[in-house]
């Protein structure tokens, strides 16, 4: 960052007043100061003025020059998963992309039409997944709609990826979770129904598994282990045994989750087929 121009002047007055050849020439003691020396007018200190705006001028165009440097590497930064999934983020639903300084951008940013809140990029074999997902109005993931929202964004990610890259976008409904759990209770804590006896609106075990689900993050993986202790720390749980778990998308069949288990559409919901309240069997130890 450029130094203050009355910064760098004293600094070059301050070395010129220490230089023992400068105060034998001048006949300075030692520790002199230089406005105390010479008028503000005299040759020295024009001199050390006109050095001084040089150097100050040179640090601005230092200055600008990294801020300049700073821009372009952040609009010309290499194609990566991460930026994908940033740029996938910036979709406005409604905007036209306009092609200026060699890059598709948007004419103003508009929060409020970036409908895409959760995204996720990998590398399956030669192809880029990019996994995409809005919210409602309660904060659920959902997907877009495949006509008014997918297809426009499908052409925005086309405008901005590099040629020759082989994209699937997905944006689909939760994959569906049915869990099955038998756990043991602490029988003066909760009811054999899995309500806490101080609070029958509290079901702590169905509680523990919902926030789970909803907490991972954005295609992030589900852990059979994780989710047991989750249960574990529930009040009133006593000892939670995992029996099973499975899951589903779209018409596939129910496949078994046996450790660790990453949603085809980035997100799970539990099956209202199979709602929790019928597939966690509550035990008295």
């Amino acid at each position: 960052m450029a130094r203050a121009l009355n910064d760098i002047t004293q600094e070059l007055r301050t070395n010129y007043m220490a230089n023992e050849t400068i105060q034998a020439h001048y006949d300075l003691a030692p520790g002199a100061v230089f406005e105390d020396e010479f008028s503000i007018v005299s040759f020295e200190a024009i001199l050390f003025y006109i050095i001084a705006v040089s150097i100050w001028t040179l640090e601005k165009i230092f200055d600008d020059h990294k801020t300049w440097m700073a821009v372009k590497e952040s609009e010309l930064k290499p194609w990566n998963l991460p930026s994908l999934v940033a740029n996938a983020k910036k979709f406005q639903l409604g905007d036209d992309l306009v092609y200026q300084d060699d890059a598709y951008k948007y004419a103003t940013v508009d929060t409020e039409t970036q409908i895409v809140k959760l995204a996720s990029a990998s590398e399956v074999g030669n192809i880029v997944v990019l996994k995409v997902a809005k919210l409602d109005g309660s904060g659920v993931p959902e997907k877009l709609h495949d006509i008014d929202e997918l297809v426009p964004f499908v052409e925005y990610i086309k405008l901005l990826k590099p040629p020759g890259v082989k994209l699937s976008i997905v944006s689909r409904p939760a994959d569906l979770l049915k869990i099955y759990y038998r756990v043991y209770i602490n029988p003066l804590v909760m009811s054999a129904s899995g309500e806490l006896l101080s609070d029958p609106s509290v079901k702590p075990v169905e509680d523990a598994i919902n926030a789970y689900c909803k907490g991972l993050n954005f295609n992030g993986v589900f852990s059979v282990t994780e989710l047991t202790d989750k249960i574990q720390q529930a009040t009133g749980v006593s000892n939670p045994v995992f029996e099973s778990a499975a899951s589903k998308y779209g018409l596939t069949p129910y496949a078994a989750i046996n450790d660790y288990f990453t949603p085809n559409a980035g997100y799970f919901k539990i099956d209202e087929d199979f709602p929790l309240s019928a597939t966690i069997t509550y035990l008295v130890p």
